[in-house]
């Protein structure tokens, strides 16, 4: 008898036992599996219904590449960080840095009135080359005008040449009245970088185009990149344009971009250029330092953050649109985002992927 009682109280405490393991161990909390960043990156693109090409570097290293949907339907190629795509207005940190070397070589001033370079312009005397690359000059954007309106009646611009469509493109921006008066305020234009490219192709010695090949995409291996009126937009790996054109500028016609949104290139050489633009490679450390000083949020060819950690631009011929953002001082980031299936908040995102990076680490 007592050792049937031994045995139940035996396997009392074996039972009492295994309920109070279970319930500690049902109490103890699982800890849950951190996101990486590839994946919270992912997650972004999923939610904005992205459908390009983005790709992200830190030191210079690849760390995010994400090619999303097509780049030619027909031929069944998916968007990739080498496809082509029109960087629009990215262009203008181009003819800033471009702007700024000639600077350095004594070739000109930023403070130096445009009047110098187009004597025959009736503001020229009251606009300096800074006003032009920080856009405060006043001049209107002659790209948002109709081609009817640009180009003389009777004159087709896609029969003439580049140089012949610049000369009608300049006589325009010389009977345009400013809309303020030069330095008062910030207005968007690309007429100022239509005008700086013109400067840089008067005092370089050579080409607009052959100066920044030769400084900037040869230099640092940009060796897909070009210009928009020399790719043909009919290669397998150019994008095509897929969506809502009806706002589109007409990017056919030669010279229409000149300066301020005409290079041609992909993610890897794009992000090439933010890493050496930030590290001085493309221009001293003090240029770069002229280039964002902001007003209003924006330098020469680049808009800078409130905050004055990073620098960044957008581009936009529709559906096309362009991105890219770095770091300023010595984080080294930066990324790369280009669309050609409509509207996408590439500013956004840009931002987006900047914010996410800083906060894993």
């Amino acid at each position: 008898m007592l050792k049937k009682k031994l045995t139940c109280v035996f396997l009392s405490l074996i039972i009492l036992g295994g309920i109070f393991i279970t319930s500690c161990s049902g109490n103890k909390p699982v800890k849950k599996k951190s996101e990486t960043l590839s994946e919270s990156y992912d997650k972004l693109l999923k939610k904005l219904v992205f459908k390009g090409e983005c790709y992200v570097t830190a030191g210079g290293k690849e760390i995010y590449d994400r090619g999303i949907d097509y780049a030619n339907k027909d031929k069944k190629i998916k968007n990739n960080k080498y496809t082509l795509y029109p960087a629009a207005s990215v262009t203008k940190q181009f003819t800033a840095a471009a702007v700024m070397i000639l600077c350095e070589r004594g070739k000109l001033s930023v403070k130096d009135k445009i009047g110098k370079f187009f004597p025959d312009y009736k503001y020229g005397e009251s606009i300096t080359v800074d006003d032009l690359l920080r856009m405060r000059s006043g001049i209107p954007d002659y790209i948002n005008k109709k081609t009817s309106e640009v180009f003389p009646e009777g004159y087709n611009p896609e029969t003439h040449s580049a140089r012949e469509n610049r000369e009608c493109i300049y006589k325009k921006i010389k009977t345009l009245p400013l809309n303020f008066k030069p330095g008062e305020k910030f207005e968007y234009t690309n007429s100022g970088y239509f005008l700086l490219a013109e400067i840089v192709d008067k005092l370089s010695g050579t080409s607009y185009k052959s100066f920044l090949k030769k400084e900037f995409f040869d230099k640092i291996g940009m060796s897909s990149t070009g210009f928009i009126d020399d790719i043909k937009n009919t290669l397998d790996n150019y994008a095509r344009p897929y969506g809502d054109k009806s706002k589109s500028l007409d990017i056919n016609i030669k010279g229409i971009a000149y300066g301020s949104s005409d290079i041609v290139t992909n993610a890897v050489d794009l992000s090439k250029w933010a890493y050496a633009l930030q590290s001085g490679k493309i221009v001293s450390k003090n240029a770069l330092s002229v280039m964002t000083e902001a007003e209003d949020k924006y330098g020469c060819g680049l808009y800078v953050s409130d905050d004055k950690t990073f620098a960044h631009h957008t581009g936009s011929f529709v559906p096309y649109r362009s991105a890219v953002l770095f770091t300023l001082g010595n984080k080294n980031f930066n990324c790369v985002v280009f669309t050609n299936s409509g509207f996408v908040q590439v500013d956004y995102l840009a931002e987006s992927l900047y914010k996410e990076y800083f906060n894993k680490r």
